[in-house]
């Protein structure tokens, strides 16, 4: 599409917004492109054409600033428009009694006024970020402490992955796996049973990670450059020793405890390397 075309599409996109007032729009842009602009020029031109008053208009955002924003640019306009106009200036008076906010002061503002439907304490508080925090680490550190008394294998195998870390993430383990579980908080309203994949071969797996290593210390074995800086001919022993006592190990499926301790001591190898990715992480 060119240019010009472009542009003529947003045009008409625009000018929907603004005047087809009898319809429901959703819209969809990227950020930047003047999505609250369009906004408050629609709520102006409803209050303009007497569709609505300013105390029935609800108008909610992610953030406190972003709501905070958006209520000041609406006074703008109004004060703009209101020339000649009763509606606009009745409304620019009364604007503190429109429901501009974000989503959690809209529903608390609709608790309030519903308490006891809702059967909530009508003198209940929002969270801030900060309480919200000091909350999950309390119940965090509660769950981890009763998980490490009951030998969980789950958590193990989670701290033995988050051992490693890419160069873009020096956190402790603990802290990884704290901001895993607040991200899952996000997603509670999945109330699915969690199941274990059972289509995963995992000895397969593992005998590709283990075929896949052996490989890697044949490459090595004969390296064709150096590279003076970093001395990497000279690691390359080190990287070697596990592969070397995994070959006595027996497949997957039938792994006798020397070799389990082998793989143990390539996880442990791949864990302490520079490599991008691990080469095996078993536990």
């Amino acid at each position: 599409m060119r240019p010009a075309a472009q542009i003529a599409a947003d045009e008409q996109a625009r000018e929907r917004i603004r005047t087809s007032l009898g319809e429901s729009l959703i819209v969809e842009a990227s950020a930047g492109t003047g999505k609250t602009t369009e906004l408050v020029h629609r709520i102006v031109a409803v209050l303009e054409a007497g569709l609505t008053t300013i105390d029935r208009i609800v108008a909610v955002t992610f953030t406190h600033k972003a709501a905070g924003e958006l209520k000041l640019r609406l006074r703008e306009e109004l004060d703009k428009a209101r020339s000649g106009s009763d509606k606009l200036e009745s409304a620019l008076k009364r604007l503190e009694e429109a429901s501009i906010g974000t989503i959690h002061s809209f529903c608390a503002q609709i608790l309030r006024e519903r308490p006891v439907e809702a059967r909530v304490d009508p003198s209940f508080e929002e969270l801030n970020e900060q309480e919200s925090a000091r909350l999950y680490q309390r119940a965090f550190r509660t769950w981890l402490e009763r998980q490490l008394n009951e030998q969980s294998p789950g958590l193990r195998r989670a701290f033995a992955r988050l051992a490693w870390r890419d160069s873009w993430d020096d956190s402790p383990p603990l802290e990884q796996l704290q901001y895993a579980g607040k991200k899952l908080i996000e997603w509670r309203d999945y109330d699915a049973a969690w199941e274990r994949d059972k289509t995963f071969a995992r000895c397969e797996e593992i005998d590709t990670l283990v075929r896949l290593v052996r490989e890697l210390a044949e490459a090595s074995a004969r390296p064709r450059r150096t590279s003076p800086s970093t001395s990497t001919a000279s690691t390359l022993p080190s990287r070697r020793a596990p592969a070397r006592r995994l070959r006595a190990g027996s497949p997957a499926g039938k792994r006798s405890p020397s070799s389990a301790a082998s793989a143990r001591s390539i996880s442990s190898a791949a864990m302490s390397s520079k490599c991008r990715h691990p080469m095996i992480m078993l536990t």
